[in-house]
């Protein structure tokens, strides 16, 4: 029997913008997962990241000086994980609804990606109090 149903192409799918966020966020992902690792085998993660307790407290006032713990640099940068993936998915769900799996339409859409990394750029250099300022912070000193 001949079926009449035809195969949407990966590109109408999954185009390589979503591609990139999607290796990103696996890289977001397995850095979180990786100090949640070592902290839970009992490696002292901040002292193996040459951090610095009084940076860390000063830009975490709600953890006091004597619950200092590993959870909390993986705890935030599970949540940075979990918002970068809801946009993103928010922007993919989109595009995969507008395209429909057409590829002629998917250089016409091309703005919805470009949007979803604008939007993720400004978030990750805003000085705003915003996408877990404080742990980005952390990250660059």
């Amino acid at each position: 029997m001949s079926s009449n149903v035809k195969a949407i192409p990966f590109d109408g799918i999954f185009p390589l913008p979503f591609r990139v966020f999607f290796l990103v966020g696996l890289g977001i992902l397995g850095w979180a997962t990786n100090l949640h690792v070592l902290d839970s085998f009992g490696v002292d993660v901040i002292t193996a990241l040459q951090m610095r307790k009084s940076d860390l407290i000063s830009l975490s006032p709600r953890h006091p000086r004597s619950s200092l713990k590993a959870s909390t640099i993986y705890s935030p940068v599970y949540r940075f994980f979990l918002a970068y993936s809801v946009w993103c998915f928010g922007a993919w769900a989109l595009f995969i609804y507008v395209v429909h799996g057409n590829v002629l339409l998917v250089d016409a859409f091309r703005h919805i990606p470009a949007i979803c990394a604008l939007f993720i750029l400004i978030a990750l250099i805003s000085q705003l109090d915003i996408f877990q300022k404080r742990e980005r912070d952390v990250f660059l000193l």
